[in-house]
């Protein structure tokens, strides 16, 4: 994982706010719209970045906190 994706999916586990479902943030990145969705059922965040296209999957939630 890469700099950028470690920042950006602190980012996308901090917009989720520790709580399952969908959700919005800005990329610490490009200031860009980013979706992302938590499972904590399957310990799992994905998160997209629609300006420039970091994406990450990380089964370990934790991991990127």
């Amino acid at each position: 994982m890469t700099e950028s994706e470690a920042v950006f999916l602190r980012s996308a586990v901090s917009a989720s706010g520790g709580r399952d479902g969908n959700f919005s943030f800005t990329c610490p990145s490009c200031g860009g719209y980013c979706i992302g969705v938590r499972k904590s059922r399957f310990d799992l965040i994905i998160a997209h970045c629609s300006g420039c296209g970091l994406h990450v999957r990380e089964k370990t939630i934790e991991k990127g906190a």
